[in-house]
């Protein structure tokens, strides 16, 4: 009796294993393409500020009052550099401009042509920067170098919950940062 048992234990366990090999071929093998560097992160690597100085143009009276001199400034600079063009800043009465700063984060790895959000907030007294234009900024990184360029629409949202009053005085440009510049990261440092 114990020799049948076993014989029927056996037999059991041969076809357990046989339709569970035939559920393995006949079930597909879903795999799914992953680069390494959407899975992982290579601890010290991280991610390196950019910062540069701009003028938004376009706003509707909602620009740098005509005491600051910053923006006129650095707007009658652009013009002398670009179109020979000399303007004296005080001659500038327009409200429609503005000083600002602009960040971004570049990425680790990040290369030249790679698309970057940009980060643009006032230095004067702007009371508004909504569908203003960001024009032509430089962004350096902490050693000074240039490694991506800025311009475009800046978009200014909301926080949430609160409903009409004014917009404070920053916003983003989607994709408006191009990386001019390749970082070089090496690994063999680590």
């Amino acid at each position: 009796m114990k020799k049948k048992m076993h014989y029927l234990d056996l037999k059991r366990f041969v076809c357990q294993f046989s339709l569970l090999f035939f559920l393995m071929l006949i079930t597909p093998a879903f795999a799914v393409e992953v680069q390494m560097g959407d899975i992982t992160r290579i601890q010290e690597i991280n991610s390196n500020q950019l910062l540069g100085m701009g003028i938004v143009v376009g706003l509707p009276g909602s620009g740098d009052s005509t005491r600051l001199v910053l923006g006129r400034q650095a707007l009658s600079n652009m013009l002398s550099r670009m179109e020979g063009v000399r303007l004296d800043p005080d001659q500038l009465q327009a409200r429609n401009i503005a000083a600002v700063i602009v960040t971004a984060d570049l990425p680790p790895f990040a290369k030249s042509g790679d698309r970057l959000n940009v980060f643009v907030s006032s230095m004067g007294d702007a009371k508004d920067l909504n569908n203003g234009t960001l024009l032509f900024a430089r962004l350096q990184a902490g050693d000074g170098k240039v490694y991506a360029t800025a311009q475009g629409r800046i978009v200014v949202t909301r926080p949430k919950g609160q409903r009409g009053g004014t917009l404070p005085p920053n916003g983003e440009i989607v994709s408006g940062g191009l990386v001019v510049r390749n970082l070089e990261v090496s690994l063999d440092d680590m």
